[in-house]
């Protein structure tokens, strides 16, 4: 486990950790989407900024890792990963289908499995106690501290949440949470088999979220729009689902992702919602009406 000694080297190892790894043709998107606001910036700490972010994306493209893929799968990954899934699950739960088809078809039954077990194996992965893991807990612990000092989270609410990570009285234990019995037991070591509630998944969900968030607002500026509700999400259903079950999917699912944001800027003590997230960044344009310059008498 890497030692840290400062706030600065503290957040260059969140930042790192929790990256999400871009694509060749993500990067390169990003990278044109950054030199416009660099080009509409007015403000020398937004041109410092955004300078900063294409920087760092031109040397990720080049480097080693990069080119052979020889890095862990970001922290941001397996939280956007997590959401989809559980999204698109809490559309279906509350879209009543005419034709039913997770009940007449293998196919909708087998990717109903699949999304339980992806989200179950990213809440593994994202409270893994294995020190070699990039987990959001190993990230959490190793920084949470730089966070209070930094006045990216308060003493009380970093306190709060390194108890529901306590290794045996934490909330992520089998004996206080369903959703990590579930995957120990049914997933991970085959032990027996228990029926999934997804309700149980949200309470965990909602932990790592808030989590997440801080670490992100204490390493970076946050994320433009970081869970994007999709248009694609439901594509290719074909002739399961009329036009208006449809649009009622993509409103439940948008729903279920404005649920995850606010629980981004949520205080776990207070429960207070916070003005705006720490894992969301937005943007702003100025422009400036400049008089003319009155012409000199001839």
């Amino acid at each position: 486990m890497q030692t840290l000694n400062s706030i600065e080297v503290a957040k260059e190892y969140a930042i790192n950790a929790t990256n999400r790894r871009l694509t060749e043709e993500e990067c390169r998107k990003r990278l044109a989407d950054f030199r416009e606001y660099l080009g509409n910036a007015r403000l020398e700490s937004d041109i410092a900024t955004w300078q900063e972010q294409i920087c760092a994306l031109e040397e990720w493209l080049e480097s080693p890792e990069f080119k052979t893929g020889a890095f862990p799968a970001g922290i941001d990954a397996m939280i956007f990963e997590m959401i989809d899934w559980r999204a698109s699950v809490n559309a279906f739960q509350h879209v009543g289908l005419e034709k039913t088809p997770f009940r007449t078809s293998l196919f909708f039954a087998q990717w109903l499995s699949g999304a339980a077990y992806s989200i179950l194996c990213n809440l593994g992965k994202l409270t893994s106690k294995d020190e070699r893991d990039n987990s959001l807990r190993q990230v959490w612990e190793q920084v949470n501290g730089f966070m209070v000092q930094d006045g990216a989270c308060s003493r009380e609410e970093a306190e709060a949440l390194t108890k529901k990570l306590h290794h045996t009285d934490g909330h992520f234990t089998n004996v206080n949470s369903k959703a990590i019995r579930l995957r120990n037991k049914s997933i991970a070591h085959n032990e027996s088999s228990i029926a999934i509630e997804w309700g149980h998944l949200d309470a965990d969900i909602q932990i790592l979220v808030r989590m997440w968030a801080l670490v992100v607002g204490f390493c970076s500026m946050g994320l433009i729009a970081p869970f994007d509700p999709l248009s694609s999400a439901f594509a290719g259903l074909g002739e399961a689902v009329s036009p208006d079950e449809l649009k009622r999917l993509h409103e439940k699912r948008k729903e279920y992702l404005d649920k995850v944001l606010l629980w981004t800027r949520t205080h776990t003590v207070s429960g207070q919602v916070e003005a705006r997230s720490p894992a969301v960044a937005t943007i702003s344009i100025q422009t400036k009406l400049m008089r003319p310059t009155p012409k000199a008498a001839v």
